[in-house]
């Protein structure tokens, strides 16, 4: 599974500022005492020739399971210039007195936001070694790469918003993730609970591993090419388990009917349902531009609810949830309804 061995190598950057195509770095973060959350993307954008000028571009979000009057976000974009991509750090200088910094095991940056400058300043912490997202497929129908650069890692560090005191991450789950290609995906699912656990009552003991976390994704490469579904979980022995098979897109029985969500795969021989329902009352809208300058519409929160459904042999299901504090993203050609978008590009 893993085409990198470690997390510097799988950091590395595999795009140049002259092809067209684009690279992205992004970490979700989630915090289960403050209960909060943190979704941080620092990507680099290279049109096709006579389209809009190459950009830099930083996003971010902070959202709240325990008080939703903190969620805020924004992006900025700076052409590409005023970045450097080198093979163990990405720097983007979003003003003459500021950047943004990541590289394997720390991510530093600021932004401003309708309720104040945003600010982190996190340490990575690598508990499992990366691995490719999906099968080889993917990358050769897509034309796209994705690694997990730290799956369901942890982070710790200081988070602070206007002018009110830092927020201590002392124990944080995260996940780190670096995509690159040619061009977008037309048409994306995605779900990940880093903190699940067993509903009371629900069906007793699963017949196989318990379910600490999961990640789930469903893409749909081109309209003329199929669906690949795909996840990973982690179970409650501390081991990643994934679920790659090739026909999981086709024949699966996945569903999406925003804004809800249902992924059908198998961890360790137990046949697991997924369902995810995106928080509406706190979410994040923006847009992606392929090369040729189409918009693609995301929304996104990272306090939404995952429910997993595992049949034991009794036939009765064993739930494993996070109600409010999992992260579930819907990326389609057309607007989502009743969300407003951000478009750096512009």
């Amino acid at each position: 599974m893993a085409i990198f061995e470690t997390p510097a190598a799988a950091f590395a950057p595999q795009r140049s500022n002259t092809a067209s195509g684009y690279e992205i770095w992004f970490a979700v973060v989630h915090d289960p005492v403050e209960r909060l959350a943190l979704w941080l993307r620092y990507s680099r954008y290279v049109p096709k020739s006579g389209g809009k000028p190459a950009q830099a571009i930083l996003w971010a979000s902070l959202f709240s399971a325990a008080d939703p009057a903190r969620h805020c976000f924004n992006s900025i974009s700076v052409p590409l210039k005023a970045a450097n991509f080198a093979s163990d750090r990405v720097t983007i200088n979003t003003n003459p007195d500021s950047a943004a910094v990541l590289g394997p095991d720390y991510i530093v940056g600021e932004i401003k936001t309708p309720l104040g400058n945003l600010r982190w300043d996190l340490e990575l912490l690598h508990d499992f070694s990366p691995y490719q997202h999906g099968p080889e497929r993917l990358a050769k129908v897509s034309r796209t790469h994705s690694v997990v650069v730290s799956p369901f890692g942890r982070a710790r560090g200081t988070v602070r918003l206007g002018r009110s005191k830092g927020i201590k991450l002392k124990n944080a789950r995260s996940m780190f993730t670096h995509l690159w290609g040619a061009d977008r995906v037309p048409e994306l699912y995605w779900c990940y609970a880093p903190y699940l656990q067993q509903q009371s009552g629900a069906g007793g003991p699963a017949p196989g591993p318990a379910l600490a976390g999961v990640e789930a994704i469903y893409v749909k490469p081109s309209a003329l090419k199929p669906a690949v579904c795909f996840g990973s979980a982690l179970t409650g022995d501390g081991r990643i388990v994934h679920d790659h098979a090739l026909t999981r897109g086709v024949f699966g029985g996945n569903k999406f009917d925003y804004p809800k969500q249902s992924f059908r795969l198998n961890f360790a021989g137990q046949r697991v349902e997924i369902g995810a329902a995106l928080n509406q009352n706190q979410k994040t809208g923006y847009i992606y531009r392929g090369v040729d300058g189409t918009p693609y519409f995301i929304v996104q929160s990272d306090v939404s609810s995952v429910e997993c459904r595992i049949k034991n042999s009794e036939g009765r299901d064993v739930k494993f949830a996070s109600p409010d504090f999992a992260a579930v993203e819907f990326h389609g050609a057309k607007p989502w309804p009743g969300v407003m978008y951000m478009d750096p590009y512009d």
